[in-house]
């Protein structure tokens, strides 16, 4: 009975110390790093595991010894894919490698077939197989594959091996994958449900795109980062005539002319440009690392689009048009100052006769504007 404590007690405290660190996972998933970064990170946490493992074995038998160092390596590759599998088996082939010893070729050895299964379970297992009750125990299996590896050793020792290492291992494996995937897909909910209450918390319903909030967040995150290395723009857009659209057409109608603008001004924009609804028929787009001239060619793009043709609902063609203001800066101002020097901009092009954009470089008086003579009444 001892033994078997003491045994258990050396599983538990490379899987607990797994377990802690797999929260970091959850912290980073929620954030806005990207999985790559993610993954690398928790490749670092595994391949640290699997060191703490080496250093706290499991003694089976006299001179018989055991670890959990492929587990970790196994669960990295299939659950944080070549980057984190890679990593985490980097670490433990390093580690391993410097112990030294007659067996560190074979524990290098299983260490890679380890990698190799966690990977082919997450291409090829999970995909397909949505029932972890299934699929986990696939995954357990063909960690515990790394013990061929015991074939490269002379054939007492390898009889030694399966006879007293390989049956409680196997158990181990099965044991660590379960709390591993349990812990994992929990993190993974978890983030799945922050992300979708930012998605709601920063969407506008109607149009799908992005609102105020979001906006301001964005525009802070501009400043703090100082990422607009050749300037930044605000664009301030009104839809022409709105109230009357509504009054004419019907509310319904009015609707779905915000949704089909706002879907033609987001195919005329950059990957990185933040295109939001403000409020009302009100919309705003922030441009980073943009120049003047890009600056003044994406609004007139977004201007030029919605005019093209008019927007169907019901059978009724419906004419319409908006009118976009743009300031331009070479270091982005305070937002609300930014902003407002945009919604001027954005008066001048309505006074201009609407379906008219306005342009100008902040600080400048006199802005560069583009009448239309169709414009819309």
């Amino acid at each position: 009975m001892t033994s078997f404590t003491a045994q258990f007690a050396a599983f538990l405290q490379p899987i607990g110390l797994t377990a802690i660190l797999v929260y970091l996972y959850g912290y980073f998933s929620r954030s806005r790093t990207s999985i790559t970064v993610t993954e690398f990170i928790m490749g670092v946490v595994f391949g640290t595991a699997a060191i703490a493992a080496m250093a706290s074995p499991i003694n089976v038998a006299p001179g018989v010894i055991i670890d959990l160092r492929n587990l970790f390596v196994g669960i990295a590759a299939a659950f944080f894919g070549w980057r984190g599998g890679s990593i985490a088996l980097s670490i433990t082939v390093l580690v391993r490698i410097n112990i030294g010893g007659d067996g560190a070729m074979v524990g290098v050895a299983a260490a890679i077939i380890s990698a190799a299964m966690g990977l082919l379970w997450n291409h090829h297992i999970s995909p397909r197989l949505s029932n972890i009750l299934i699929s986990l125990p696939i995954l357990a299996s063909l960690i515990s594959l790394n013990f061929l590896a015991a074939f490269l050793l002379p054939p007492p020792v390898t009889a030694l091996i399966f006879r007293d290492v390989v049956p409680l291992a196997i158990a181990f494996n099965f044991a660590g994958t379960g709390i591993f995937a349990l812990l994992i897909y929990r993190e993974i909910e978890l983030a799945d449900e922050a992300n979708r209450l930012r998605y709601e918390a920063t969407t506008d319903p109607l149009t799908r795109v992005l609102n105020r909030r979001y906006a301001v967040e964005f525009y802070s995150d501009v400043i703090r980062r100082k990422s607009a290395k050749k300037g930044v723009a605000i664009s301030c857009i009104d839809v022409d005539n709105f109230k009357k659209i509504n009054d004419t057409y019907g509310h319904l109608a009015g609707d779905q002319v915000l949704v089909n603008s706002a879907r033609r001004i987001a195919s005329c924009l950059r990957q990185d440009d933040i295109f939001c609804r403000m409020s009302g028929d009100e919309f705003l787009i922030i441009m980073t690392n943009v120049n003047e001239t890009e600056a003044s060619l994406i609004s007139e793009r977004c201007r030029a689009i919605v005019s093209d043709a008019p927007i169907v609902f019901e059978g009724n063609e419906i004419p319409a048009s908006i009118s976009i203001g743009t300031v331009w800066a070479r270091q982005a101002p305070v937002f609300d100052q930014f902003r407002n020097a945009a919604d001027a901009a954005l008066y001048r092009a309505k006074a201009m006769g609407r379906n008219c954009s306005s342009f100008t470089v902040h600080g400048k008086a006199a802005p560069e504007q583009h009448p239309q003579p169709n414009a819309v009444a």
